[in-house]
């Protein structure tokens, strides 16, 4: 166990607020930016107490990952859907595609994102096959690079290249312009 200070925690607010601008859904009825910048704090505080350096981590780069970890399911706690589309597709993985839209990477999405965009969005993620789906989560949820993708699922960089594309395209058409 470490033991933070209140310096080291205002340190970390500029990664924890990144974070939360990444992941905040704008309009959101519940969860605001600033709420999720809290969720985000309270999961520095415990990465504290859970944080293993024999690992072979860094502390940063931990608490990133619980931080980015504590907001998603911050928004899975109050998400507007119901039990059986939540169920019945991935919406651990949606709410990052999401903001692959709000990043420009997939298509202009609705001005405000609703309940029913997020939806097509979850229910077009979960038609994916499962290679495809999980390019898309190792890019855009855990921000790891083509070429390690490519060295992890024994195939060249290209190769990951063209199956996030065909991910997009799918993405893409539950979205047509009207």
């Amino acid at each position: 166990m470490i033991t933070l200070t209140s310096d080291a925690i205002i340190a970390l607010l500029p990664m924890v607020r990144a974070i939360a601008h990444g992941i905040c859904l704008p309009g959101h009825p519940v969860l605001s930016q600033e709420d999720l910048v809290q969720e985000g704090l309270l999961a520095v505080l415990a990465a504290q107490r859970t944080y293993n350096p024999m690992l072979g981590v860094s502390f940063k780069h931990y608490v990133r990952h619980r931080v980015r970890g504590a907001m998603l399911s911050a928004l899975r706690d109050v998400a507007p859907l119901s039990r059986h589309v939540q169920s019945s597709s991935t919406p651990e993985r949606a709410e990052t595609i999401f903001a692959g839209f709000r990043r420009g990477a997939i298509a202009e999405p609705p001005a405000a994102p609703d309940v029913m965009a997020l939806h097509r969005l979850i229910v077009a993620y979960a038609g994916l096959p499962a290679r495809e789906q999980q390019v898309l989560s190792w890019i855009y949820g855990e921000e790891i690079t083509k070429r390690a993708i490519g060295e992890w699922l024994h195939c060249h960089e290209s190769r990951v290249y063209q199956l996030h594309l065909q991910a997009l395209a799918t993405l893409r058409a539950a979205f047509p312009l009207e």
